[in-house]
């Protein structure tokens, strides 16, 4: 299970990267109505693309004091969206949201406990309200368990021989888990060293330190950020997966910002950690 990335031919020549999933829960695809359209039971992931409008609203029962969590994949694979996520009650009150989930810049993630028994809507946009083939989205829903998530924010590191660099990692808690999560790192080359790392349960942070030797060999080397954590007397191992930075596309700067299609980050398979040559000493 995962997410892959698969190139399709086109004929102007040039491959379409399309992301494909691969997952447990059963996949349902919906269309852009403005009204709410039913779904079946979680734990299911909605499929769609805002073609004609930014919103799509769909319809569920919650029983009372259950947990969901409802995630909204956008920008994590390829498409233009700034998603939001949103809980209306049957007076169209809303009564939960959520814009840009930490750790995951422009993409929405939502943990909503149901008050009582009864229907409710949950309403997925583009806070852009850009519609077009571009703008798709997958809505994952099921029931809420203890788990966290990691992450970091490149895909590329960088020190010299001798020098030592610090990677900021993470940890988003989800279904009540309140747990110390050890950061860690595998496939270190011979000659770079990287401590673990703790996050507190009261932290959302650490700064994890990766040493590098002054004889360690100048290389590329693909490295893995992992996480490990106590859940239900179990150990728990996640990945941060890496962060690929993308500039803006517009070729006039002074509408890049108001008007250009942007992606800030795009989920990448590989962290590399580039060791280079020892600075000279300062005279």
């Amino acid at each position: 299970m995962g997410t892959y990335w698969a190139e399709v031919a086109q004929d102007s020549g040039k491959p379409l990267l399309v992301p494909l999933f691969v997952t447990s829960e059963r996949v349902v695809e919906r269309s852009n109505s403005s009204s709410a359209q039913s779904l079946p039971a979680f734990p299911l992931a909605i499929d769609g693309v805002f073609t004609e409008s930014p919103t799509a609203r769909f319809s569920f029962h919650a029983a009372a004091q259950t947990k969901y969590l409802f995630d909204l994949f956008g920008r994590r694979i390829g498409s233009r969206i700034d998603g939001e996520i949103r809980i209306l009650n049957a007076d169209g009150k809303e009564i939960a949201s959520n814009d840009d989930a930490p750790g995951l810049g422009k993409e929405a993630r939502l943990e909503f406990t149901a008050p009582e028994s009864r229907d409710y809507t949950i309403e997925v946009r583009n806070v852009e309200e850009v519609t077009g083939a571009t703008c798709y989205y997958r809505l994952k829903a099921h029931a809420v368990e203890p788990d966290f998530q990691v992450s970091i924010a490149t895909d590329r590191l960088s020190a010299p021989q001798g020098g030592t660099l610090s990677l900021p990692v993470n940890v988003e808690r989800i279904g009540g888990f309140a747990g110390a999560v050890e950061v860690y790192v595998e496939g270190l080359p011979a000659g770079i060293s990287a401590p673990v790392a703790v996050i507190p349960p009261d932290k959302p942070s650490v700064d994890l330190k990766i040493v590098v030797g002054a004889n360690a060999a100048v290389s590329a080397n693909e490295l893995h950020i992992r996480a490990r954590a106590k859940i239900g007397g179990k150990i728990a191992i996640r990945e941060a997966p890496a962060w690929e930075k993308y500039e803006h596309r517009s070729i006039d700067l002074l509408l890049s910002v108001e008007y250009s299609y942007t992606r800030p980050f795009h989920l990448w398979e590989m962290l590399l950690l580039a060791v280079t040559p020892a600075e000279p000493p300062k005279k």
